[in-house]
C-alpha cells in the first residue's frame, strides 16, 4: 500500500492550482468539485466520502489538463476517466489518498 497525500497546489502545465475543501459547493448537486482558472483553484465537498472525493480529484485534474492542453473530451468521458485512474492505482498499488493537508475538511 502507498499514500498518496494531495498537496495544497497542484501544477498543470503554466497553472498552480489551490486545492482546498469548500462547504459551500456541490452539496445537493451532482457535481463531486470544481476546477477555476480564474481563481486557480480545485474544490472538492467536505460532505462527500473519500472515495468521491478521489474520482472529484481526478475529474478536476483531467478538466485542467484537457483545457490547459486543447483536448476536447465529453464530460462523461472525464467522469469515466476519473474513476478508471482512481481504481487503476488502487488495484495496482494499493493507493490509499489522504487529503488531511487540504483547508477545509
Amino acid at each position: 500500500m502507498i499514500e498518496l497525500v494531495v498537496p495544497r497546489q497542484l501544477v498543470i502545465g503554466p497553472h498552480e492550482f489551490k486545492v482546498e475543501f469548500d462547504h459551500t459547493i456541490c452539496h445537493d448537486e451532482s457535481r463531486a468539485g470544481e476546477i477555476s482558472f480564474r481563481t486557480q483553484t480545485i474544490k472538492l465537498d467536505p460532505h462527500q466520502a473519500d472515495t468521491e472525493n478521489q474520482v472529484g480529484l481526478w475529474h478536476e485534474i483531467l478538466h485542467g489538463i484537457t483545457s490547459t492542453y486543447g483536448i476536447e473530451l465529453e464530460h462523461k468521458d472525464l467522469d469515466r476517466m476519473a474513476v478508471g485512474l482512481t481504481m487503476f492505482l488502487k488495484d495496482n498499488f494499493g493507493a490509499q489518498f489522504n487529503f488531511n493537508g487540504i483547508e477545509g475538511k
